[in-house]
């Protein structure tokens, strides 16, 4: 099973004002704002790789937080690895992101990150 490290990701209430103050703090870094399915989202771009800004983040996923996200082949099977190891593990998901694919947040040995699978085309 491949895992690596995708992008961070700002999870925001705020949107507009999360990605005005990035801009003014952050030099060069630019904004594409974009939609999947009902979110509101920003890819982050610093020269370096992608990161990104989730707007309105659902009642029970952590607010203005960065999160790092890590890429997987199957969610599930990370997640039942992650379960085996850690008895105490919290999961919020699996959620869709639109079209894109499927996300969810765990709480691992204390450490909150994102899991993402991209929906298979």
């Amino acid at each position: 099973m491949s895992t690596t490290f995708l992008r961070h990701v700002l999870l925001t209430a705020d949107i507009d004002a999360a990605a005005t103050a990035y801009k003014q703090l952050c030099e060069g870094w630019t904004f594409t704002e974009k939609t999947s399915g009902d979110r509101t989202w920003y890819m982050v771009e610093d020269g370096n790789g992608p990161g990104g800004m989730v707007a309105k983040p659902l009642d029970d996923e952590p607010a203005d937080v960065w999160l790092t996200f890590l890429k997987v082949d199957d969610l599930q099977a990370f997640t039942d690895t992650a379960k085996s190891l850690d008895r105490t593990l919290k999961v919020i998901g699996p959620r869709d992101f639109g079209n894109l694919g499927t996300y969810s947040i765990l709480t691992f040995k204390g450490q909150t990150f994102g899991a993402y699978q991209r929906r298979r085309r």
